[in-house]
């Protein structure tokens, strides 16, 4: 199973506590995380590349760079990973849910409200690499049929919010009576 993390390499991402996630998950089974997004060149992006070398993930975690359009890569994935240790309302939980993919986010912003109404979305603590371990195993013991299952199960929940072609004509709707008025 490969998993995706789509952020910027900045510290609030928390993608040194999904590393020390990683090391906690086996050793002897197949399993791999790209990490797509610019920042590789900086001091932060320079650590977490270190920190995949010290930690001998090589063949695990791959950073991919920024990437116009991620949703293609997305769609190829089996999960996906938010360890931020802060966010607001981000835009990838959408995404994700858009392409039908588990996620393991962790309980900060609007990531909280969504969790518990999609059952896709599992929430660890911030900081928390031994939870985010432990969710990101709970993913990679399903098979890829129940991901695939939990995934449509979360878009499912979330598209009436989400889907444009749903939304677009309760706004325009709204926005008719309220011109009336």
């Amino acid at each position: 199973p490969c998993g995706i993390v789509v952020g910027r390499m900045h510290p609030q991402k928390g993608i040194l506590t999904l590393l020390e996630a990683a090391e906690r998950l086996p050793k002897n089974e197949p399993w791999s995380l790209l990490v797509v997004g610019g920042g590789l060149e900086t001091e932060y992006g320079r650590a977490c590349r270190e920190k995949v070398r010290q930690s001998g993930l090589e063949d695990r975690f791959f950073f991919v760079g920024p990437i116009e359009d991620p949703v293609p890569l997305m769609k190829a994935c089996d999960f996906s990973v938010i360890p931020s240790h802060s966010e607001s309302g981000p835009l990838v939980l959408i995404e994700f849910l858009a392409t039908e993919l588990p996620v393991v986010a962790t309980d900060v912003g609007e990531n909280t409200r969504m969790a518990k109404e999609v059952e896709a979305i599992q929430c660890v603590p911030p900081r928390d690499p031994q939870a985010l371990a432990e969710a990101v195993q709970r993913l990679l013991s399903m098979s890829q049929g129940e991901r695939q299952s939990v995934g449509s199960a979360g878009w499912e929940r979330t598209r009436g919010l989400f889907d444009m072609n749903l939304v677009f004509p309760r706004w325009e709707a709204l926005y008719l009576e309220m011109s009336r008025s």
